[in-house]
């Protein structure tokens, strides 16, 4: 499977389970899964912009 057909099903599968309400447990791992799929479609310094940008409005997560 190339990386971008991973990147798509992992999320269409956070978005599945969005759209299904599954449990919280259930939410996170896809969510965070589909994340990591992104993340690894850019090069290094854009994944550093990118989790600075998230850093920035969510203060205390990171």
């Amino acid at each position: 499977m190339t990386r971008y057909a991973a990147m798509e099903k992992e999320i269409s599968e956070a978005k599945q389970a969005v759209m299904l309400n599954a449990p919280k447990h259930q939410l996170v791992k896809e969510v965070r899964e589909g994340i990591e799929h992104l993340l690894n479609m850019l090069p290094g310094d854009a994944v550093v912009q990118v989790l600075s940008g998230i850093a920035a409005i969510a203060p205390g997560v990171m």
